[in-house]
């Protein structure tokens, strides 16, 4: 990370290098094929430990009744975003703007949801380009917007492509 910001082309992605899988002892932390870390919320003790040792900040405990979840952690803004990732937030706010009251505000061109409002609904992802925001759904997983590019990823991307 000190290096070059890490093996990934987003400064503020995840490096890959799966502290949070060793250090979980609930093997609730698996790494995928593409280096990123899967919670397996059945696993999941919320003990804390991969919050700490995450390098980058990624991790927080949410209950797991908080279905909506921001999926980007950078802070650049708008295209300059989408050199090195084709799912990050672009600060457009149209989150914001969907959801209702003080729901969601935006903080460092990404959207922060006050848990402690009613975010049971899924009006703020619909609009999200980039799919950046997300639903999380028992059963069907993640699920984006219908405004969310369809990305299928059949390989590493290449820095600097889309």
């Amino acid at each position: 990370s000190l290096v070059s910001g890490g093996g990934k082309g987003c400064f503020w992605g995840c490096l890959g290098h799966g502290d949070c899988e060793v250090v979980c002892d609930f093997d609730a932390i698996t790494m995928n094929s593409h280096s990123i870390p899967e919670v397996n919320p059945d696993k999941c003790t919320a003990c804390g430990d991969c919050v700490e040792v995450c390098p980058k900040d990624l991790f927080s405990l949410q209950p797991i009744s908080s279905h909506l979840w921001v999926a980007c952690k950078s802070l650049e803004a708008g295209e300059e975003v989408l050199v090195n990732c084709d799912v990050g937030c672009t600060a457009c706010g149209k989150c914001a703007m969907d959801a209702p009251g003080e729901l969601i505000i935006m903080v460092n061109n990404l959207p922060v949801i006050n848990y402690n409002l009613n975010h049971q609904m899924k009006d703020p992802i619909q609009r999200c380009p980039t799919g950046a925001i997300v639903w999380i759904d028992e059963k069907q997983g993640v699920i984006k917007g219908r405004e969310s590019k369809k990305i299928i990823r059949k390989g590493e991307r290449k820095l600097g492509q889309s």
